[in-house]
């Protein structure tokens, strides 16, 4: 993978963690989480992550998504529909403009499942138009290697979200 898309996905990745935290959502539950990224569409597998949260580290991933938002989304609005959430946003990632719809389904703080629309102009490295689905299942206690912010792709490639937050222009 090139350096660019990495930073990408490591700013998606951040995104898609924090954007559950939407003021009227439940907090996640502290310890291990799953998150599975899917395509329907691509041609490549699920990807997934497991990484380690607790109130502080939500709380800097809701403020970099936001402090995000504000800096790079004209739109960026979340209202209830039911007992899904639903955001509205058009972002500019790179020097494509991001159109996104998502709804978010949270079951109490343990889990949540959201469905992503994104509509790329120009598009980024594929197609214009991406469905992903993200599911975040909470597992239990984090272990022993893993601090709160640790991420660790199936790939073995461990990251600390909060650095990347830290580090983020």
């Amino acid at each position: 993978m090139h350096h660019r898309p990495l930073t990408v996905l490591s700013t998606l990745l951040l995104l898609a963690a924090g954007l559950a935290l939407a003021a009227e959502l439940p907090k996640r539950k502290p310890g291990l989480w799953e998150m599975t990224l899917s395509s329907p569409d691509a041609k490549r597998p699920p990807r997934s992550a497991r990484y380690c949260i607790d109130a502080a580290t939500e709380a800097l991933l809701d403020d970099f998504a936001g402090g995000t938002s504000r800096k790079n989304c004209s739109k960026d609005v979340t209202h209830a529909e039911g007992d899904h959430f639903v955001v509205e946003s058009v972002c500019t990632v790179d020097n494509s403009q991001v159109t996104g719809h998502t709804v978010i389904t949270a079951h109490g703080d343990s889990s949540f499942h959201m469905e992503i629309h994104s509509h790329f102009d120009p598009p980024m490295y594929g197609p214009a138009d991406v469905d992903t689905i993200q599911d975040s299942t909470w597992i239990g206690a984090c272990p022993a290697d893993m601090q709160p912010g640790d991420m660790v792709t199936a790939s073995g490639v461990k990251m600390n979200l909060k650095d990347i937050a830290k580090a983020s222009p």
